[in-house]
């Protein structure tokens, strides 16, 4: 891992502690006990322990102090602490990055293909070329369903047009039976218009969703009964009775749609944990396989947070849900 190199001796870096510290352009931590070693077996002396700041230490100048005064040129030492070598960028240095539950989805896609194609670039190694096909199906696996909910949150949106043009049709149709009632009575407010509309029409196109369907159904049953004595009647009704249909199909096309919705967000969010389960698992291997080349590791894995790279504009750091809606058709 992370290698910082002085005139003679190495720094091997074993772990990150996040304790900010900034020197000579490097955040420097010590996060546990710290000693210093050599390879043959000497006794290790401890250079530094607890939480504290490795404070006016600079990699070269570790080190320096952890070296014996008798050391030779030619010694090398293996220091077990906490560093965090980061350049004044900001850029980690120590560990490989890898998405999280938090990295948006289109994203961890990039990055799946991104290192897919680097690692098929090594056709030599038949480890590498194991891990492309890993990283490639498990790619495609998170596109797709991430495809098939995309694809069932436009199904919800073409739900709540039929359920709005639905009520703004049942509307309407109410109104135009009124009317007719009216103009049989030969008046507003006549006998036939009053026993099917007591309360006027607002009772019935005021409410929307299941409750105006409900009311629609009370409207059609008035109407039968009005058969016996305006032979019309039957032809209004079965125009309510159909709008009233189309109205509750409309309704029960947008629960379903609202569900399917939810699993397939349910299955797309599965599939983002078993992937990120597997990309984690080849940045492992490819760090085992490159264990002292940090180079090498870096160049299988893109940068997870480089979105602006691979797309015309940013994405949202959030995804909406896909039941997302304050229109008053939903409350039905």
């Amino acid at each position: 891992m992370g290698y910082v190199r002085g005139k003679v001796f190495v720094v091997s870096v074993k772990r990150v502690v996040p304790e900010n510290f900034r020197r000579q352009g490097f955040k420097t931590e010590l996060g546990h006990r710290v000693t210093a070693t050599r390879p043959g077996g000497d006794v290790p002396s401890v250079v530094g322990a607890g939480r504290q700041p490795l404070r006016g230490w600079s990699p070269a100048a570790l080190q320096t102090r952890a070296l014996p005064a008798s050391s030779s040129s030619s010694s090398h030492f293996h220091l077990d602490l906490a560093l965090d070598l980061s350049d004044s960028s900001g850029k980690q240095d120590l560990t490989l990055q890898v998405p999280t539950s938090k990295t948006p989805i289109a994203r961890c896609g990039q990055l799946a293909l991104y290192s897919g194609q680097m690692l098929s670039r090594f056709p030599q190694n038949p480890n590498l070329q194991t891990l492309a096909l890993r990283m490639d199906s498990a790619g495609v696996v998170l596109d797709d369903v991430q495809a098939k909910y995309v694809s069932s949150v436009k199904a919800i949106v073409r739900a709540r047009v039929d359920v709005r043009f639905a009520d703004w049709s049942a509307d309407n149709i109410v109104r135009m039976a009124r009317r007719a009632a009216e103009i049989a009575d030969g008046k507003v407010g006549g006998a036939r218009a009053s026993r099917l509309y007591p309360n006027g029409i607002t009772p019935i196109i005021k409410p929307i969703g299941a409750t105006q369907v409900q009311e629609m159904r009370d409207l059609e049953n008035r109407y039968e009964v009005l058969t016996a004595t305006w032979p019309e009647a039957a032809a209004e009704k079965d125009k309510i009775a159909a709008s009233r249909k189309g109205y509750e199909d409309a309704l029960n096309a947008r629960r379903d749609a609202l569900q399917n919705a939810g699993n397939a967000r349910t299955a797309r969010d599965l599939a983002k944990e078993d992937f990120l389960g597997v990309y984690a698992e080849i940045a492992a291997r490819v760090k085992a396989e490159f264990p002292r080349d940090r180079k090498m590791q870096d160049l299988f894995f893109d940068d997870v947070a480089a979105v602006g790279q691979d797309t015309p504009a940013d994405e949202p750091s959030a995804e909406a849900s896909p039941a997302g809606s304050n229109d008053a058709e939903n409350s039905g």
